[in-house]
C-alpha cells in the first residue's frame, strides 16, 4: 500500500469571506484559471493601492520607533557644564525622539527621520503596487474618464486608467512636489534645489526587529548622524524616486487625468503617513510596547484524511482512515502589530484600516469582525508553544531553535517571565480617513474630473495680486472666539491641489504647527486640528471565547467543506470536460446574485468600462478577453500554495 506524501491546504481571511459573499466568487478568486490558483484583475482596485501603501508606512514607523527605543536607553544629559551617562526613563527617551534635534546635521528629530523613511517606504510600495498593471477606479470614475476623451486615461484605448510602474519610477512622487516658478512666481531654480537637499529623507538602519539585534552600531541620539546608505532594498529605492520638483514640461496648469491622478494620490499617501506620525504615534508608544509587526502566522485548523492511494483498496482515490499521515488544512493570517500595554501587560492585537468615511454601520461591522479572532489564534498558539518550551528548560537544542522560530529575541525575553503563556486581551482599529472621491464641478478646465476630498492633498485657497498673496484653508466653517459660526466665502475661495504650491512635508508641517486657520474653533469653543480629524477615535473590541470558540467550528466546517467541493469540480472536469465543470460549479459553487454590486462592485462583473466573465461566459482560461483582463492570483502568503493538489494523479 502506498501512502501519499504529507498534503498542506491553506486558507486565510480573504477567501473564507469571498465564500461567505458569493461561493462563486471564492472559486474564481482561488481555483479558477489554467494553475488552479484563482485569478485577479491587472489592475489593482485605487483603494487597494492606497490601503497597501499606507500600510508600508504604518509598518516602519512601528518598527523603526519601537527598534530606537530599544537600542538607546542611554541618552547624554548635561548638568553644570558637565556630561553623564545614565539609563533614561521611556519620558526622556520620547521627549528626545520627538523633540530634541540636537546633535542632527539637518535639524531633524530622530522621529522625523524616521517618518521620512516611513514615507518613502509608503511610496514605494505605492509605485509597486500601481505600476504592476495600472489602477482600477470606481465604476461611476471610469464612466466618467471614458466619456471625456482627450489624453491620459480618458483617452485611453479601453477607457480604464493604466499606470506603468517605469512611468512612477521615472516621475517624482508627491512627497517633494513643487512648482515650476512659472506657476508660482516665487520659487527660483536655487531655491527649489535648496528645498530638495533639506526635504530629502535621512534614513536610520536600526537592523533585524526580529532578533533585537542592530545590523549596525548605533550611536548615541546626541551624536547620532544617519546615513542614507545604510538603507538597502525596497525602501532605498524610494529615495531615489522622492525627492526633487515636478517639472510640468509645458502642460500648464493641467496635466493629464493618469498624470493628475498619480501625483494626488501620492500626496495622499504621504499626509496619511506623516498626518498618524504627529498624531497618533507617540501616544501609542507611550502607551504599548511594539513586540511584533507584520508578523506571518500560521496554525492548523483541521485534518483532513487523505485519498487512499492503494489501488487494491476499496477505498482507491477517496479519503480513508487507515492512512497515516492526515492533510493538514492551515489558517495563514499576517496581523499589521502585536502590541504589549506597559501598565497592565495586556496584549492587544494592532489593525489600520483606510476608509472614505465613517458612520455607524462600520463602527458595529468592527464590533464582530473576525479579523481579530483569528489573528489572535496565531498569536496565542505560538506564544503558549514558546511559554512551554521555555519552562522545559529547552531539553535540546531543537527545543532552543524553535524557541527562536516562534518569537523574537525581546518577545521571548517577556515571555519567560510570564507566570502563564499570554492571551489577547483585544484589538485595536484604527480607521485613517482618505476622503471621498467626487467630481470638482467648480474646475472648468476639468469639470468631470474626480479628485481625492482630502485635506492633506487638497485645501481650500484664496489667490491674492501674487502667489505670494495666496492664503489657504483646511476646513470650510469653523467658529470663531465669539462662538460666532463662520465659513469661507464661495465667491474668492476655491479648493486647489496642495503639493502644486509647496511639498507635502511642508504642508503638513503647517497644519500640525497651527499657521492655516490657527484660530479656527469648533462649535464647544475648542481648537479645531486638521491632522487629528483625519483618524477615528480607536475603536477597542475584548476577544470573547465562546465567540472564538464559534468561529473555529464554523471555520472547520467550513474550509472542510470547500476542499471536498473543489475535489469534486475537478474530477466532474477531468471526467465530462467544460460541461461536467460549470455543472458542478452550479451545485457547489453558485453565484449569490444580491452580492455583484454590494458591497462594492465584484471583481468578475462586467461593467460598461471593466470586463468580467462571472455571468454566462466560457471557461476563463479560453477566453481572450478574461486572459487580457485578469492575471493569475498573487499570493497574499508566502506559505500559500494550490489549495488542492492531494495527489499527482489527481
Amino acid at each position: 500500500m502506498t501512502q501519499p506524501a504529507q498534503t498542506y491546504y491553506y486558507t486565510s481571511r480573504t477567501p473564507v469571506q469571498a465564500y461567505q459573499r458569493c461561493k462563486r466568487l471564492r472559486w474564481l478568486s482561488t481555483y479558477e484559471g489554467e494553475a488552479g490558483v484563482g485569478l485577479e484583475p491587472v489592475r489593482k482596485s485605487i483603494h487597494l493601492v492606497v490601503g497597501s501603501a499606507v500600510h508600508a508606512g504604518m509598518e516602519m514607523l512601528l518598527r523603526e520607533g519601537q527598534r530606537w527605543l530599544d537600542n538607546t536607553p542611554q541618552l547624554e544629559v548635561y548638568d553644570v557644564g558637565s556630561s553623564t551617562i545614565h539609563v533614561a526613563s521611556l519620558e526622556e527617551q520620547l521627549e528626545f525622539m520627538f523633540v530634541t534635534s540636537r546633535g542632527s546635521a539637518d535639524g531633524k528629530t530622530v522621529a522625523r527621520q524616521i517618518e521620512d523613511a516611513a514615507v518613502e517606504a509608503a511610496l514605494v510600495d505605492f509605485a509597486k503596487e500601481w505600476g504592476s498593471g495600472g489602477v482600477e477606479l470606481d465604476p461611476e470614475e471610469a464612466a466618467a474618464a471614458a466619456g471625456q476623451g482627450g489624453t491620459g486615461a480618458a483617452g485611453s484605448a479601453d477607457n480604464l486608467v493604466q499606470i506603468t510602474g517605469l512611468d512612477l519610477l521615472k516621475g517624482q512622487l508627491a512627497g517633494s512636489l513643487a512648482l515650476e516658478g512659472a506657476q508660482v512666481g516665487h520659487y527660483s531654480s536655487a531655491s527649489r534645489a535648496a528645498s530638495v537637499d533639506q526635504d530629502s529623507p535621512i534614513i536610520i538602519d536600526f537592523g533585524d526587529f526580529a532578533t533585537g539585534t542592530p545590523t549596525t552600531s548605533l550611536p548615541i541620539p546626541s551624536t547620532a548622524e544617519a546615513s542614507a546608505s545604510a538603507m538597502s532594498g525596497d525602501v532605498a529605492l524610494g529615495a531615489s524616486v522622492l525627492p526633487g520638483a515636478h517639472s510640468q514640461q509645458g502642460q500648464a496648469q493641467y496635466e493629464s487625468n493618469e498624470e493628475y491622478l498619480r501625483q494626488e494620490l501620492s500626496a495622499l499617501v504621504e499626509g496619511m503617513v506623516r498626518a498618524w506620525a504627529r498624531r497618533r504615534w507617540r501616544p501609542l508608544l507611550e502607551q504599548f510596547e511594539v513586540l511584533e509587526v507584520e508578523q506571518e502566522g500560521a496554525w492548523q485548523l483541521a485534518t483532513l484524511p487523505q485519498p487512499c492511494a492503494d489501488e487494491g483498496c476499496p477505498h482507491y482515490g477517496s479519503p480513508h482512515s487507515h492512512l497515516n499521515e492526515d492533510a493538514s488544512l492551515e489558517f495563514l493570517s499576517r496581523h499589521d502589530a502585536l502590541l504589549l500595554e506597559r501598565s497592565t501587560q495586556y496584549l492587544y492585537l494592532q489593525s489600520f484600516k483606510t476608509t472614505g468615511t465613517w458612520d455607524r454601520r462600520k463602527e458595529l461591522d468592527a464590533l464582530v469582525d473576525m479579523q481579530g479572532l483569528s489573528e489572535g489564534v496565531d498569536v496565542e498558539r505560538r506564544f503558549e508553544e514558546a511559554w512551554h518550551l521555555a519552562k522545559s528548560g529547552f531539553r535540546d537544542n531543537v527545543d532552543l531553535v524553535r524557541f527562536q522560530s516562534l518569537v523574537s529575541k525581546r518577545t521571548g525575553e517577556w515571555l519567560v517571565a510570564q507566570p502563564d503563556p499570554p492571551r489577547i486581551l483585544g484589538v485595536r482599529y484604527e480607521y485613517l480617513l482618505k476622503g471621498m472621491r467626487k467630481k470638482d464641478k467648480r474646475d472648468a478646465m476639468a469639470p468631470d474630473r474626480y479628485v481625492q476630498e482630502s485635506v492633506l492633498c487638497r485645501a481650500w485657497a484664496q489667490e491674492g495680486i501674487i502667489s505670494d498673496d495666496r492664503r489657504w484653508a483646511w476646513t470650510w466653517d469653523w467658529h470663531d472666539a465669539t462662538g460666532k459660526s463662520r465659513r469661507l466665502p464661495w465667491q474668492s475661495w476655491h479648493r486647489k491641489p496642495v503639493w502644486k504650491a509647496m511639498t507635502t512635508a511642508e504642508w503638513i508641517d503647517k497644519l500640525d504647527k497651527g499657521e492655516v486657520q490657527g484660530d479656527a474653533l469648533d462649535e464647544r469653543g475648542e481648537r479645531m486640528d486638521a491632522l487629528a480629524e483625519q483618524f477615528v477615535p480607536v475603536v477597542v473590541v475584548y476577544r470573547n471565547q465562546d465567540e472564538l470558540l464559534d468561529l473555529l467550528e464554523q471555520l472547520e466546517a467550513q474550509e472542510m467543506q470547500v476542499v471536498k467541493d473543489v475535489v469534486a469540480v475537478r474530477e466532474a472536469e477531468a471526467r465530462d470536460g467544460y460541461a461536467g465543470k460549470r455543472s458542478a460549479l452550479n451545485r457547489m459553487f453558485p453565484q449569490t446574485r444580491t452580492a455583484c454590486s454590494y458591497p462594492g462592485i465584484c471583481n468578475f462583473r462586467s461593467m460598461p468600462t471593466k470586463p468580467g466573465f462571472c455571468f454566462g461566459s466560457p471557461d476563463a482560461e479560453h477566453d481572450p478577453m478574461v486572459l487580457e483582463h485578469f492575471k493569475v492570483r498573487t499570493f497574499n502568503h508566502p506559505k500559500e500554495n494550490v489549495l488542492v493538489q492531494i495527489t499527482e494523479n489527481q
